[in-house]
């Protein structure tokens, strides 16, 4: 059976994504640790839509997890057509005080996780000669992040190792892009410590809806999913570097967690 491959899919962009290609009549494979929601979006989407939904319990800050899940793919003979690379994590806070743990976790769930998945389902993508990857970065990842040092780092490894398979495999008929989205009305705040509410923000569905468009009906590879956020980048580029970072310093320190 063909699925969608979702990870992060309990709540937020991942959640979204999957009603958004349930709608589309798409089958899909949800990935998240909360196997609850996991359960109640099941259950919701195949009430709603004729579809099928399978969830796999999974905590992909752990080591071996992309290996775990596509086994289960194979294990189950469920084909990935797309894979939408969703999970991740932010932390606040200067480096040097923060949990080295933490950090290490969320290079594993932000990057690790995310090449291991996308080597093991490329390979099958291109022995079809069609596939879909859809890696999800930030505008953080055109950027140095002081405060958020290591979850910007991430997004900028993100984003480049996109970019670079977007080339190695446009003779393949595989589609692979990075969703670069700003402020969204997430989970993200909560769970990395910071605070946007004085930043107009986009919902979900209003990025995921755009993304949807230009993932599956263009060639976009660095899909920015609002005028801020192509604004934002341009002027990443024609400003130096030492101003850059800079600036987002002191953004962050505007945004810090009450």
């Amino acid at each position: 059976m063909e699925v969608i491959l979702i990870t992060g899919a309990s709540s937020g962009l991942g959640k979204e994504f999957a009603y958004k290609y349930a709608k589309n009549r798409y089958n899909l494979l949800l990935v998240a640790r909360n196997e609850k929601k996991l359960n109640e979006i099941k259950n919701d989407i195949e009430n709603k839509y004729d579809v099928k939904v399978f969830v796999l319990k999974k905590d992909l800050s752990e080591s071996n997890s992309a290996k775990y899940i596509f086994d289960y793919t194979a294990i189950n003979n469920l084909v990935v057509t797309i894979l939408i690379n969703n999970a991740g994590v932010g932390d606040y806070g200067n480096f040097l005080n923060s949990n080295l743990e933490y950090q290490t976790k969320m290079i594993n769930l932000n990057v690790i996780t995310l090449v291991e998945l996308t080597h093991y389902y490329l390979k099958e993508m291109i022995a079809r000669n069609s596939g879909k990857i859809l890696n999800i970065s930030s505008i953080a990842g055109f950027m140095p992040g002081p405060k958020m040092s290591v979850y910007y780092a991430t997004k900028s490894f993100v984003l480049s190792f996109t970019e670079a398979l977007s080339e190695e495999t446009k003779n393949y008929n595989v589609k692979i892009s990075a969703l670069c989205p700003g402020p969204t009305k997430t989970d993200f705040e909560k769970n990395a410590t910071v605070n946007f509410s004085s930043v107009k923000m986009q919902s979900s569905k209003e990025v995921i809806d755009y993304c949807y468009e230009k993932f599956m009906n263009s060639d976009k590879v660095i899909i920015l999913p609002s005028f801020n956020t192509k604004f934002f980048t341009i002027g990443t580029k024609l400003l130096p570097r030492f101003l850059v970072r800079k600036i987002v310093y002191k953004i962050q320190t505007k945004f810090r967690s009450n």
